[in-house]
């Protein structure tokens, strides 16, 4: 009729006309197949949600299955023309005059607009979203269906999440995966055999080829670029857990100090490096400084394959009701300290406070007291190295969000998140993290109680042992630092405190 619906029942059964009218060629065998990328990919996706006869099979590459998390972080939109403004955006890509395109101010097209820019003032997946959400369509898949999508996601590709519990889903009799470490774009210069895959697959189910591209397989890739096969996403492995204790991550077991880590919200991405973009195409566009916390790990004994998501566990007290919110997990061969040119992010979560309670429904988050907030971070896959450190940034904002009108003061009092582990292992208290024998340290506690000037606050700590920084810590109003595994030997401490008045 001329009129878009931004992915609609309407949309789904345009598609299911066009592939039914092709099927009936006389130069048709009846068996439609469909390929594309971003807005072509949600196109297949959407025609199969309409289940039409004649389709039977599908290669979407960065597609759409829920527009709700296409365009916002549980509740927080993104940025970059992406979020709020995908309805003009997306009507402006789109929309020519007549006779290349729309003909008519269609008369939904005003609601529209205003539905979905209802992301900028509560998030909710309200009424338009619902309409727009694929998954209940999709389950199981009316067609064999081979997926392809960056899990490494560069800023403001959203598509990160729209596999996100889908394997289970579409059926693993009729799917099969490709996650590669590039952001919105095709695998075709990431992976070799690409072209010939997806030959392979429309061959077998458009043509009766053999069966060249198995059903039930996920072909991750991680970020050192080597590629793994599982028989589910996220793969099967082992859940690791470690938590929060002063400054540091520690494995779970381990005795736990307090935190008390407080930051200044912000609208970039917490962490430690400030560089130019490297070659996997993140943007290291990180707040230093008193608008993040971090925490990091002692250096780890071996390889850590990580595949799937990171559950996040925090308590947090805010000063404002609402507000962006940013965990980013980081490895270094450094000390964790920041600036850290050496530190890579690997994986994120992100969030709208108002959302901690259910996501897609806001509601003011509580101001003044401790709060637990649950969530989970984007699909990952990443190396950690040997001898590197796993780094925790929380934050209150992310460049990929839109910029939020809420800068609420943040505590963080306890945090606990759940890797998901592959290969190797995080260190336990009965692995070799613990002193080893030969090594001799010294198991007592060395705190030290810092001296205010009268009306001041002290916002930074750096502790110095024989020259070499051991320790720095960040808060609101820091009145003691401890040290801890110390050489048995003399030696000489230097504590160097930075006061706000």
């Amino acid at each position: 009729d001329g009129c878009m619906r931004f992915g609609d029942e309407t949309d789904w059964h345009d598609g299911a006309t066009v592939v039914q009218a092709l099927a009936a060629q006389p130069w048709s065998n009846g068996s439609i197949g469909m390929y594309g990328h971003s807005y072509v990919a949600w196109s297949q996706m959407m025609t199969a949600a309409a289940r039409p006869p004649a389709l039977k099979a599908i290669v979407p590459t960065s597609g759409v299955y829920d527009l709700w998390s296409l365009l916002a972080r549980r509740g927080a939109p993104l940025t970059g023309g992406l979020g709020s403004a995908f309805a003009p955006a997306f009507t402006g890509t789109t929309g020519h005059q007549p006779p290349q395109g729309i003909k008519q101010i269609c008369p939904e097209l005003i609601q529209d607009y205003n539905d979905n820019f209802e992301l900028s003032t509560t998030g909710d997946r309200n009424e338009f979203f619902e309409r727009r959400d694929l998954r209940a369509a999709s389950t199981p898949s009316w067609v064999p269906v081979m997926p392809s999508l960056g899990i490494i996601s560069g800023v403001n590709d959203g598509h990160i999440l729209q596999l996100e519990g889908m394997w289970d889903r579409l059926g693993a009799d009729r799917e099969h995966w490709v996650l590669g470490q590039w952001s919105h774009e095709v695998p075709t210069e990431h992976k070799e055999d690409w072209h010939a895959q997806v030959i392979g697959w429309f061959d077998h189910y458009l043509r009766g080829g053999p069966k060249s591209v198995p059903t039930g397989v996920v072909e991750y890739q991680d970020d050192t670029d080597a590629w793994h096969t599982a028989d589910h996403w996220p793969p099967r492995g082992r859940t690791r857990t470690v938590r929060l204790s002063g400054d540091e991550v520690v494995p779970d077991g381990e005795h736990i100090e307090p935190v008390n880590a407080s930051f200044a919200s912000a609208d970039n991405d917490p962490g430690l490096r400030t560089d130019q973009p490297d070659d996997k195409t993140r943007l290291y566009n990180s707040t230093c400084g008193p608008h993040q916390a971090l925490f990091a790990s002692r250096p780890l004994t071996e390889d850590v394959l990580l595949a799937g998501n990171i559950d996040v566990d925090v308590d947090l007290t805010s000063t404002l009701p609402g507000g962006n919110f940013s965990v980013f997990f980081w490895r270094t061969e450094g000390t964790g300290e920041c600036p850290d040119q050496t530190a890579t992010w690997f994986g994120r979560a992100l969030m709208d406070l108002r959302h901690w309670d259910t996501p897609g429904k806001s509601k003011d988050f509580p101001v003044g007291t401790p709060t637990r907030v649950r969530l989970r971070s984007h699909p990952l896959a990443a190396v950690l190295h040997k001898g590197e450190r796993l780094v925790v940034a929380v934050g209150g904002g992310s460049s990929e969000l839109e910029p939020d009108a809420r800068h609420p003061l943040i505590t963080i009092t306890r945090g606990s998140f759940d890797l998901p582990v592959v290969t190797g292992d995080v260190p336990s208290p009965s692995a070799g993290e613990l002193p080893r024998a030969g090594r001799c340290t010294d198991r007592r506690k060395f705190s030290f109680r810092l001296h205010h000037a009268r009306g001041a606050r002290v916002v930074k700590v750096e502790v110095f042992v024989n020259g070499k920084r051991k320790l720095i810590r960040r808060g609101r109003n820091i009145r003691r630092v401890t040290l801890k595994r110390l050489p048995r030997k003399r030696f000489k401490v230097r504590v160097v405190s930075t006061q706000s008045t």
